[in-house]
């Protein structure tokens, strides 16, 4: 998990202005029992102006490591405001 921290903070620092990153923290469960502090991170990158994909890796509601990958397609785009 700290490899995959330091590696983002690296893409982050290089990337521009059309990447984020995603931090995950907790969760709530009905049952007792599960991890309710599922800590992780991601990566995403616009791929152009409708695409983006992202990857990351976090600690899931079972105390077990999972990572996931996902391309998004943007279905409605967001006015741009000029600051």
């Amino acid at each position: 998990m700290k490899h995959l921290l330091f590696l983002l903070l690296f893409i982050t620092a290089t990337a521009n202005a059309e990447s984020y990153v995603h931090l995950n923290g907790v969760s709530k469960h009905n049952k007792s029992g599960y991890n309710e502090q599922n800590w992780g991170a991601g990566y995403e990158q616009f791929i152009n102006k409708d695409w983006t994909a992202a990857v990351g890796a976090y600690k899931n509601s079972e105390y077990r490591y999972s990572t996931y990958a996902y391309g998004r397609y943007v279905l409605y785009k967001q006015a741009q405001v000029d600051i």
